[in-house]
């Protein structure tokens, strides 16, 4: 487990993320996220940042990679998941558009859209609604 501190381009918005495990492969970088729960391929497969709201796995993959990116200079980062309840699924790659390769351009817009998307949750204005066809967690 190691832990990175990140801060990003525009220097307003830290984030300290642990990382679990980091593997050197012959395909490049591979960041893997050990789950307790049961997490299949669809679960990780987004066509754009606008899907991140019913994959939040697909966004912590995203942000772990952008920070891997960001600090390292990689470009070659397979960000997956090994879910422990379903473990005929092996390795669940993140599948970014059809697996298009996440390249620098990918990174940019996706750390601006990060950036955006913390701000909004520090926004303090900001009020929070249940959504109705959601449970209620257990402290709620």
């Amino acid at each position: 487990k190691q832990k990175i501190n990140f801060i990003s381009n525009t220097g307003k918005t830290p984030l300290r993320i642990p990382l679990y495990r980091i593997d050197k492969t012959k395909n490049g970088i591979r960041i893997v996220d050990y789950k307790s729960g049961f997490i299949q391929k669809s679960d990780v497969k987004i066509n754009g940042f606008n899907t991140f709201k019913r994959h939040k796995h697909a966004l912590q993959l995203m942000t772990y990679a952008l920070i891997y990116h960001s600090i390292y200079k990689e470009e070659n980062i397979q960000p997956s998941i090994i879910s422990l309840k379903n473990p005929k699924s092996n390795i669940i790659y993140l599948n970014f558009k059809n697996n298009t390769p996440i390249d620098s351009n990918v990174y940019n817009e996706f750390e601006k859209y990060l950036i955006n998307f913390i701000e909004i949750l520090l926004d303090e204005k900001l009020k929070f609604n249940h959504e109705k066809s959601s449970d209620y967690c257990m402290m709620c």
